[in-house]
């Protein structure tokens, strides 16, 4: 956004980022390691394609197995930034009661007869 102001409307970096609100620091920061998990990535994405049905904890396992020593915090938040979390099914419940005691097939018949109708 700095820069499309900057290019945009002629001002200067510390301008840009005085009407944005924004520290300088933020434009001029570059990580240190900048793609030390791509291989791992790479590599959770190669298993996940392998075993559909695994989830992040059982590619975690086979990561160990395969020598890499990585923490499994770290594997679940490569698998949610790569998009690979599924999201949860919502269940689906079970009608209580039965059918032939439903109350638009029995209709109460006189005073009393149903009193589920009287509440």
């Amino acid at each position: 956004m700095v820069t499309y102001l900057q290019e945009t409307f002629k001002v200067s970096e510390r301008r840009a980022c005085k009407v944005l609100a924004q520290n300088r620091k933020t434009q001029r920061y570059e990580p240190r390691r900048p793609d030390i998990d791509r291989p791992i990535i790479d590599r959770i994405n190669a298993l996940a394609e392998k075993h559909p049905r695994y989830g992040y904890r059982r590619i975690a396992a086979l990561l160990r197995r395969e020598g890499y020593h990585i923490n499994i915090k770290r594997v679940h938040r490569l698998w949610r930034n790569e998009g690979l979390q599924k999201s949860t099914s919502k269940s689906w419940k079970r009608p209580s009661g039965d059918v032939e005691n439903a109350c638009h097939l029995n209709p109460a018949q006189q005073p009393n007869d149903v009193w589920s109708y009287d509440f």
